[in-house]
């Protein structure tokens, strides 16, 4: 008997059993399993298996090296994107420390007026006088001077 025969008969044998599973569980519409024979294997030339080898070696090299590239690929894109992240963070992040400083500058603002036009001018002549007549003690020599000034006005 050859093997083909056998395959077939194994293939009626199998759809028999088939047919009294579904009977007996009751699901006559069941679509039935494709089942193909095993085909014998055919004797290959040693030249075509040769060549058959080679491509298949040839094909899995050529995908070594596509997923090789595909993969420093991505590496740089990736690479390229976190950069590009990077500075956008940094400038988003000057921006931000530029309006703060511009915040701050704006909020003494009003103090830094008051200073300039009522207290370092009273301020500047008390330190001329104290440079001109050098007392011992500079710092009480200032403050008296200051105590004198505003007591005056």
């Amino acid at each position: 008997m050859s093997p083909i025969v056998q395959a077939s008969e194994i293939g009626e044998c199998r759809e028999n059993c088939m047919e009294r599973i579904w009977k007996a569980i009751g699901r006559s519409t069941a679509v039935p399993l494709p089942f193909s024979p095993a085909a014998p294997p055919k004797p290959f030339d040693t030249e075509q298996s040769e060549q058959r080898g080679n491509q298949a070696e040839w094909l899995r090299l050529r995908r070594i090296r596509s997923r090789e590239m595909r993969s420093t690929r991505h590496a740089v894109e990736d690479e390229k994107l976190l950069r590009k992240q990077q500075d956008d963070w940094n400038h988003w992040l000057s921006l931000i420390k530029t309006q703060e400083y511009q915040c701050a500058q704006a909020k003494t603002l009003p103090m830094r007026h008051y200073l300039m036009q009522y207290v370092m001018p009273e301020l500047t002549k008390a330190l001329l006088d104290c440079s001109a007549l050098r007392p011992d003690d500079p710092i009480d020599f200032v403050a008296e001077y200051l105590l004198r000034c505003g007591a005056q006005q």
